[in-house]
């Protein structure tokens, strides 16, 4: 029978268990009196673990000389089973604690498997090469420490997140527009030369016409989002189940707040046709009242 290398081993271990995360189907552990509170510091002890074994790796890789089998065997051995005994503090967590808060848990799971993957990739290479694949894992490595402390915080970091992508999308159009008027007095004082006309604005005035609606429109939708954040942080609870839902309905509603707003203030760019604000427009007026009917049904 082939001996197993335990290089590839650990590769296929960690491949298996990036599915399970992407798709969400690792299996519930269901632990009696589980505490949210305690959970995030047994996730992040369970992770130094896995950076002090990249320590040991690189100790015995980076350099020679080369380990025995045996050696090797032992040290990857002990990677792989850090890496499971994170996975296993992860499956303790709850659904009921929300999708948000898992979601972001997930996601530094993904990033933290992914650069063991990288690290193990380059055994045996330069030690240079192996140090510095070895940094970005324990990069990975401290940022479990900045993993959400429950839901409530998870959702406020993506409405922060999403409101300012939607906040620097309008900050750019009247960037634009104010560049365009002040090109605009530029050329009011510049002569025609050789009869030939100068050229016409960026936005024309039947263009122009459409862009306060448009501007006031986009504002509105951030003085909405201002105020549902505003809610959240003040009355947001994240105690039971059905609090977390409503939490991560509002959650679901920002993630998707920029695409509609990309896709309105893309029209509000030259060429403008009325058609084009008015479709997207009433696109984002239904989704800022969607978000409005959604925060009167909740907690908050």
């Amino acid at each position: 029978m082939a001996q197993v290398d335990p290089v590839e081993d650990l590769k296929a271990t960690l491949q298996e268990m990036c599915a399970h995360l992407r798709d969400d189907q690792l299996p519930y552990v269901f632990i009696e009196g589980f505490s949210l509170e305690d959970f995030r510091p047994q996730l992040v002890k369970a992770v130094q673990k896995i950076g002090l074994n990249a320590k040991r790796i690189c100790v015995h890789f980076s350099e020679p000389p080369i380990p025995t089998p045996a050696v090797a065997a032992a040290v990857i051995a002990c990677m792989k089973k850090a890496c499971i005994d994170v996975l296993a503090v992860f499956a303790e967590l709850p659904r009921s604690q929300g999708r948000t808060l898992r979601r972001d848990v997930l996601g530094h799971l993904e990033e933290l498997y992914d650069a063991v993957m990288d690290l193990v990739s380059v055994i045996n290479s330069e030690s240079d090469r192996c140090l510095q694949v070895a940094g970005k894992l324990w990069e990975k490595c401290h940022g479990i420490e900045r993993i959400s402390k429950d839901n409530k915080e998870a959702v406020r970091g993506v409405l922060s997140t999403h409101y300012d992508f939607i906040q620097d999308a309008v900050n750019e159009l009247r960037e634009s527009m104010e560049e365009n008027e002040a090109l605009a007095l530029d050329l009011q004082h510049m002569p025609a030369r050789n009869g030939l006309n100068q050229p016409r604005f960026t936005w024309s005035l039947q263009e122009r016409a459409l862009l306060n609606p448009g501007i006031g429109l986009a504002n509105t939708f951030q003085i909405t989002m201002r105020k549902v954040i505003a809610a959240v942080d003040i009355y947001g609870r994240c105690i039971n189940r059905q609090e977390n839902e409503e939490l991560d309905k509002i959650a679901d509603l920002f993630r998707v707040s920029s695409s509609f707003m990309d896709d309105f203030v893309t029209t509000l760019y030259p060429p403008v046709t009325a058609a084009a604000v008015q479709e997207y427009g009433a696109t984002l007026k239904a989704h800022v009242l969607k978000m409005l009917d959604a925060t009167r049904d909740s907690h908050f």
